[in-house]
């Protein structure tokens, strides 16, 4: 059975227009392109996202759906931001700034990333 082609006239992104991919490499090129506008002061998140999505380009030529698929998991279901006051033993208040990232909930484990900014 052969699926319709209605996915490759579906716009990828409609920030500056609809944005259409013609092969997989343009599909993965925009994602990455996505990526790097939300994120740049992430590099090792670029650089992951990138070697990610040139593997995954023959994947999106051969089933084009796929590539709507890695838009949205590439886009955290939870971020929360948190502040946490303390003491230390000089007796100066410090006040850290913490970040809790939850990446697909509903998928059973979560993959959580914490980081802390020192202030």
């Amino acid at each position: 059975m052969k699926l319709p082609t209605a996915w490759r006239n579906k716009p990828l992104f409609r920030r500056q227009g609809d944005v259409r991919f013609k092969s997989g490499m343009e599909a993965s090129k925009l994602l990455i392109a996505e990526a790097h506008r939300r994120d740049s002061h992430e590099a090792e998140y670029i650089d992951s996202i990138a070697s990610t999505m040139e593997c995954l380009s023959p994947l999106f030529d051969r089933n084009p759906r796929y590539a709507f698929v890695a838009k949205q998991l590439m886009e955290p279901e939870r971020f929360i931001q948190f502040r946490v006051a303390w003491m230390d033993d000089v007796g100066v208040v410090r006040l850290n700034r913490g970040f809790r990232i939850s990446i697909r909930v509903r998928w059973g484990r979560t993959r959580d990333l914490f980081t802390w900014v020192l202030t």
